[in-house]
């Protein structure tokens, strides 16, 4: 199936499902928007150089794919943390935060660090 969406080149105009257009506020450039969608197609970013032809360095790939993992996996634990009444206000001001687009990556803990998040 994807070597069909490969040669059909799917991944130039896809369209990002409305539950996940808050992850444009992250990645705007053209580059980190190629980016994200050839991830929303494929899975993964392996290929990316070689599929659009558009150059990236491979630091830049795998530091793109780490943050868009970790968002999406941040705004997971918040969406099952808010089923759990007595955290249902810290989870839900995470999620705005991160649907937004004000989330903030820092090297230094925040009140938002994924590891203080517990389900």
């Amino acid at each position: 199936m994807q070597d069909l969406d490969f040669i059909a080149g799917k991944f130039f105009d896809y369209e990002i499902s409305k539950d996940l257009l808050w992850l444009r506020k992250y990645f705007d450039s053209d580059i980190q928007g190629a980016l994200l969608n050839y991830y929303m197609v494929f899975g993964n970013l392996d290929l990316f150089t070689a599929h659009t032809g558009v150059y990236a360095d491979p630091k830049y790939i795998r530091r793109t794919l780490r943050r868009l993992r970790r968002l999406m996996t941040l705004r997971l634990k918040a969406k099952r943390g808010m089923a759990i009444p007595e955290k249902f206000e810290k989870n839900f001001e995470l999620l705005w935060v991160i649907e937004s687009g004000h989330y903030k990556f820092a090297s230094t803990p925040s009140k938002y660090n994924i590891k203080d998040i517990d389900i």
